[in-house]
């Protein structure tokens, strides 16, 4: 909650809060003039201690985040940032949201590491789960390998092998 807003809230709020139906419509009348709602019922006390503990997290999260992030991504975390120029916080458990052909979804990060590939230092290996509610996949060969024994390739989802019967393992 803004400073300001806290500064008019308390300067009207009752001792005690609104016990009769005349405060409760003056305080929500201020407080939706401000941009905010509050239990009319709660006394001022409760107000003010509920107000410091949310700076007090709000500021203990931004100095986390500013912490953990290094100094020279964190000019891309601005919360006003152009969309193409945001810096995207990949770790394991982070929900990324991602558009294929235009149609937006997200994936959810398992594992996420950086690796070289073909000589290139700027590759990162993630492992993801993908939702695919609203996007058209057409997956081929999705759940079985080739037979271990004779090495022939399933044609679909076979249990077993076409050329020596024996069961594929995955």
């Amino acid at each position: 909650m803004n400073p300001h807003a806290l500064n008019i809230l308390l300067q009207v709020w009752p001792r005690r809060g609104a016990r009769t139906d005349v405060e409760c419509t003056q305080l929500q009348r201020v407080a939706s003039a401000l941009g905010v709602y509050v239990d009319p019922r709660v006394s001022r006390d409760q107000l003010r201690k509920s107000v410091c503990n949310q700076q007090h997290r709000r500021s203990v999260r931004s100095a986390r985040t500013a912490a953990s992030v290094p100094w020279k991504y964190q000019k891309y975390l601005k919360p006003n940032q152009n969309l193409r120029q945001q810096a995207i916080k990949v770790q394991p458990g982070a929900t990324i949201p991602v558009a294929f052909n235009g149609i937006e979804t997200t994936m959810y990060v398992d594992t996420a590491r950086r690796l070289q590939f073909r000589g290139k230092p700027w590759f990162i290996e993630l492992k993801v789960k993908l939702n695919t509610e609203h996007l058209p996949i057409i997956l081929t060969r999705e759940s079985k390998c080739a037979c271990l024994y004779c090495g022939t390739e399933p044609v679909s989802d076979e249990d077993s092998c076409r050329k020596c019967g024996a069961p594929l393992s995955c």
